[in-house]
């Protein structure tokens, strides 16, 4: 009998590759998480893993900067990066600006850390000029 790949074997294997992982991202100190969907076929599987330097001040910051750009560009005001509002019962807080995300660019986070979307528009209404 030949050995194939399953879902099953594919799982474990994965599993077992991420908890090796766990020992490097200590060492390093960097996240490392699988990017998209697991692919197999009976004798292969492939896996996209990313890694990304764990701290949060230089991300912020890179965020800040991209923020700022962004508002001399697209007309809203920068000041608002950082900054909490609130929007019925959750506080939000200004986190960044996706300039693939043509309707709702502008990045938020409530204080459990679940993130949103919304316009500038809305943006605006907050943070005006």
């Amino acid at each position: 009998m030949t050995k194939q790949m399953t879902s099953n074997l594919v799982t474990e294997i994965a599993k077992e590759m991420q908890e090796a992982m766990a020992a490097i991202e200590k060492k390093y100190d960097v996240k490392i998480g699988q990017k998209g969907n697991i692919s197999y076929d009976d004798s292969q599987f492939k896996i996209k893993y990313e890694v990304k330097i764990d701290d949060n001040e230089i991300q912020t910051e890179k965020a800040r900067i991209n923020f700022e750009r962004a508002s001399a560009f697209h007309d809203f005001n920068q000041v608002g990066f950082g900054q909490t509002y609130k929007s019925g019962d959750k506080i939000l807080k200004v986190i960044g600006f996706n300039s693939r995300a043509s309707k709702n660019p502008i990045e938020l986070e409530d204080q459990n850390g679940n993130k949103y979307k919304t316009t500038i528009a809305s943006y605006n209404k907050q943070f005006p000029f």
